[in-house]
C-alpha cells in the first residue's frame, strides 16, 4: 500500500498547478553542424558583429555541434559569412548546416534570421 501512496503523492506533486505554469521567455536557439563555415560564422558573426548587437549570446561547443541561445533574435548575414572565408557563400549555402531552431527562422535576402518575434503581426 505504501508503494502506491507514494506513486500517487508523486503523480499529484508532478501536475501541481506550480508545475503547469507556462514560463514565458524571448530565447531562441540555433544548433550548428561543426565545420569550417560554421567555425567561421560563430567566431566571426555570432560572437563578433552579432554579439556587439545582443550581449546575451552564449555560445556551447558540444563536440559536432555548436549550440547558440540568445534573448530576442540572432541573424546570420551570410554577405559578411562569405567575406570572411574568402568565397561565394549564400543563405542556402548556410541552411544545410542549420540541425535546429527553437524560435522562428526564416530568410530575409542574404540573412538567416532566428526570432522571438510574432512574424507578420507588428
Amino acid at each position: 500500500m505504501a508503494i502506491n501512496e507514494s506513486a500517487q503523492a508523486s503523480v499529484a506533486a508532478f501536475l501541481s498547478e506550480s508545475r503547469s505554469e507556462i514560463k514565458e521567455n524571448e530565447n531562441i536557439v540555433l544548433c550548428l553542424m561543426k565545420n569550417e563555415e560554421t567555425d567561421i560564422a560563430v567566431e566571426d558573426i555570432v560572437l563578433g558583429s552579432q554579439f556587439e548587437i545582443n550581449p546575451t549570446i552564449k555560445v556551447e561547443d558540444h563536440g559536432s555541434f555548436w549550440h547558440i541561445t540568445a534573448e530576442k533574435e540572432l541573424v546570420i548575414d551570410t554577405e559578411e559569412l562569405a567575406e570572411s572565408l574568402g568565397r561565394e557563400y549564400n543563405v542556402y549555402d548556410f541552411m544545410v548546416n542549420v540541425a535546429a531552431t527553437i524560435g522562428r527562422a526564416y530568410t530575409e535576402g542574404d540573412k538567416f534570421i532566428v526570432t522571438s518575434k510574432l512574424i507578420g503581426l507588428e
